[in-house]
């Protein structure tokens, strides 16, 4: 009697439980397919952003601004870029060099981070040692932050040096700390100016600045002329722009500032760093060294979309590893040996980390 009447029970609960598993299945099946079409979607979008990008820049007038005169070393690799990277990014964009000196490139940066279009058509290179001065005198840098800049990549990894003409009396660093030579320089905020400066106050070296150039060719000129004795600078700028007077001898490296020694410059010149004795001159002498290691760079402003950035970096990447364009840049005196824009803000990172004040005192000391 009990099992007759449980039965039609039983046979109700298994159809209640068939049911149920058929909704279950029926919703697992839905949660996958709305996972696959998410995904399909995220896909579609990420597709979509690329094309859109690179739509961008097909067949694109671009600006490059350089923060140097014509003819200096800045001006030479900004030139060399501009006139090869188009080659390696999608849609072939065309770069054309607006040059705005000024301010040790500062005019120029600030146009970039400010005033330029975001959208990825502009690309700024700045004088190398706006990094230090950024530390040294913050007042200067409150219309923008090196660090926001969208870093594409440094073409080189330069040595700088400071030269003599042959007819100099100075023939060496020691000479320097007894004889007053002049030299050339562009503006404050150069390397022209800011590094012979320095080694002055830490290293006691008597060096004269004498401003009022333009560009590193009216310097050179003016050291032919005999206005001047030398000029400090870019090594790599040297051998682009005047490879003869250095076969020739008739420009003298007498000391050079780099990570490490420059295989191309001539003779036994001494590494700044290596001339720093005291714990101070270290400090102060391996921040300039740290500020001029990323020599040639490129960047984008703050707020250029991401996808942008990254494509302009890959044409970067592409061309300074292309063993065909560092052989056309090595037939032009050019070196190439890139630093990726992440190393750059990486590199700068490390310089506020390791900037203390007491060294911002000295430096000021040397340079104001």
């Amino acid at each position: 009697m009990l099992n007759l009447m449980a039965s039609p029970r039983r046979a109700a609960f298994r159809r209640t439980l068939r049911e149920g598993m058929s909704v279950l299945a029926v919703s697992r099946a839905a949660v996958r397919h709305c996972a696959h079409l998410s995904l399909g979607l995220l896909a579609l979008c990420a597709t979509v952003t690329t094309a859109q990008a690179d739509d961008f820049y097909k067949g694109k007038r671009m600006s490059m601004m350089v923060g140097a005169g014509p003819g200096a070393s800045f001006d030479i690799y900004a030139r060399l870029v501009a006139d090869n990277i188009g080659k390696y990014i999608e849609g072939k964009p065309v770069f054309i060099v607006e040059n705005r000196p000024g301010a040790g490139s500062r005019l120029a940066m600030n146009h970039v981070y400010n005033v330029a279009a975001q959208d990825g058509s502009v690309v700024g290179m700045m004088v190398n040692t706006l990094a230090l001065d950024e530390f040294i005198h913050p007042e200067r840098s409150q219309q923008m932050d090196l660090a926001k800049f969208k870093w594409i990549g440094s073409a080189a990894s330069l040595s700088s040096a400071i030269v003599v003409w042959h007819t100099s009396p100075v023939k060496s660093i020691e000479d320097a700390k007894k004889i007053s030579i002049p030299l050339g320089s562009v503006s404050r905020t150069s390397e022209s100016f800011m590094m012979p400066s320095i080694i002055n106050e830490m290293l006691g070296t008597k060096f004269k600045l004498v401003g009022g150039y333009v560009t590193f060719t009216e310097i050179t000129l003016a050291v032919q002329r005999g206005e001047v004795n030398g000029q400090g600078g870019g090594w790599g700028g040297v051998l682009a722009a005047t490879p003869q007077f250095v076969e020739s001898k008739e420009l003298i490296p007498i000391v050079q500032v780099g990570v490490k020694k420059d295989p191309t410059i001539p003779g036994d010149v001494p590494l700044l760093s290596d001339l720093a004795q005291t714990d101070d001159q270290k400090a102060v002498l391996g921040l300039l060294t740290k500020a001029t290691a990323f020599s040639r760079p490129f960047m984008m402003g703050p707020k250029v979309p991401d996808e942008r950035v990254a494509i302009v970096r890959k044409g970067f990447a592409d061309m300074t590893s292309d063993p065909a364009f560092v052989s056309y840049a090595a037939s032009k005196n050019i070196e190439i040996s890139p630093i990726m824009g992440e190393e750059i803000t990486k590199a700068l990172v490390e310089l506020q980390r390791d900037f203390k004040p007491e060294y911002a005192a000295r430096l000021r000391a040397a340079l104001d």
